[in-house]
């Protein structure tokens, strides 16, 4: 008896579930390259701010979809690019107190006058120009990581089980978080972002998927505006001294009003996002990546 009569026949299912899963690795493949050279033309840009913004927003997705391979390399890839993201938040404080106070104002929780006033002594406590970040030291960081990209991560990417990764990302994400701490909110927000840029990936290669990542990063914008105001606080007071207390009292007062709405909205956010238990999840994003093949 040979072995092909002997061996079960591959249905059009199984054949179909490898198809995909090699399309994925390569789709990953390409992705990474993709977002390495997002950081690149970013470093380009004239405006440190805007430089710094689109860096940090490339990095991200970098990571994100470094998570979905599960290898020492792609965890040492991730972690010299949180190292470089981290030389780019100090960049980034006086735009978060900015955009904190704006929404303050937009909100009509403080007037356009002690906006202006707060804002003022901000940017005298971090000037525009503080801690920007050497481009070279950047630069360095992709000839690094693209030489890692060379050297193992395309076939480590090629050989990832990407669907796995993308579940256990979303169970991670779903997890609701003890909302009277701002550090566990904090850390669902990473969580969030990191569950946003994965199903943007699935997006582009499915056509499937580009809903949930809408809904994501507007969950990511809640948060990140109540992490932006609670980073707001302790430079408002180290800022402001003892002669702008009714200027303190006030921010801070319609800080803590604010947070209580982002959290009302995150939470309602969240629960609608991530209803389905981990295993529904995945089954049906499974299902939906499969059915235009």
């Amino acid at each position: 008896m040979s072995l092909e009569e002997i061996a079960p026949e591959a249905t059009p299912a199984d054949t179909l579930s490898a198809r995909i899963a090699a399309d994925l690795g390569q789709a990953l493949e390409e992705a990474l390259s993709d977002r390495l050279d997002a950081v690149a033309e970013a470093l380009g840009e004239d405006d440190p701010t805007e430089m710094v913004h689109d860096v940090r927003k490339a990095l991200k997705d970098y990571r994100a979809l470094l998570r979905l391979i599960p290898t020492a390399e792609a965890k040492a890839a991730r972690t010299a690019a949180s190292q470089i993201a981290r030389t780019l938040s100090a960049a980034r404080d006086l735009k978060a107190a900015q955009d904190a106070l704006e929404a303050l104002r937009d909100a009509r929780l403080i007037g356009r006058a002690e906006a202006t006033a707060a804002a003022g002594l901000l940017a005298a406590e971090i000037p525009p120009d503080a801690a920007l970040p050497e481009r070279d030291t950047v630069s360095a960081f992709l000839e690094t990581a693209r030489a890692a990209l060379a050297d193992g991560l395309v076939a480590a990417a090629r050989e990832a089980d990407v669907l796995a990764g993308i579940a256990k990302g979303y169970r991670r994400a779903r997890k609701s978080p003890d909302w009277s701490l701002p550090v566990a909110i904090h850390e669902l927000r990473k969580r969030v972002v990191i569950h946003r840029y994965q199903m943007s990936f699935i997006a582009a290669f499915a056509g499937t998927g580009a809903g949930r990542a809408r809904k994501a990063q507007r969950l990511r914008d809640v948060l990140g505006l109540h992490q932006d105001i609670e980073a707001l606080k302790p430079r408002l007071a180290s800022a402001l001294g003892t002669e702008h207390e009714a200027l303190i009292s006030d921010v801070a007062g319609a800080a803590r009003e604010m947070q209580r709405r982002l959290i009302k909205e995150a939470k309602a956010r969240h629960a609608a996002l991530f209803q389905r238990p981990g295993r529904a999840f995945a089954a049906r994003l499974s299902e939906r990546i499969a059915a235009p093949r």
